[in-house]
């Protein structure tokens, strides 16, 4: 199954992070500083900044100040924050609300390279199709 992974925490500090309904950036800022700001957490080179702005279609948005972004612009600046972040255990509400169908596959493809290294506990009313797998948990 494609998103099953036991999870062994290391040991050494854990660290935790949480992508909700508040996306946790800062509007005044620039995405670039941003996301430099929340990549300082863990050992995140500019070129690798650049990489995933530019897998999400925000590269020419980096000197931009967030507050002038879309809603789904916000979403993907957000999902980079969380994930430069670096965190052991990644708690996300609804990551999926704003994004369009191409940012979806997109996050759906991150999601896959980002649960080799981190926890994800996702929160969703609806499981977008390139996520589902055969195996669920319903409570």
């Amino acid at each position: 199954a494609p998103y099953r992974k036991d999870w062994v925490w290391t040991d050494g500090p854990k660290a935790i992070s949480y992508l909700g309904h508040d996306l946790g950036l800062y509007p005044a800022l620039t995405l670039a500083e941003n996301l430099r700001y929340f990549a300082r957490q863990s050992p995140q080179s500019e070129q690798t900044i650049l990489h995933w702005a530019n897998y999400y279609g925000l590269r020419q948005r980096l000197p931009d100040p967030v507050s002038t972004f879309s809603r789904g612009m916000k979403q993907k600046a957000a999902i980079l924050r969380t994930y430069f972040e670096g965190a052991n255990l990644v708690l996300m509400d609804e990551p999926f609300t704003g994004l369009d169908t191409k940012a979806t596959g997109l996050f759906c493809e991150h999601l896959k390279l980002w649960s080799e290294s981190s926890c994800l506990l996702l929160v969703l009313h609806e499981v977008p199709k390139d996520l589902q797998s055969k195996e669920r948990i319903q409570l």
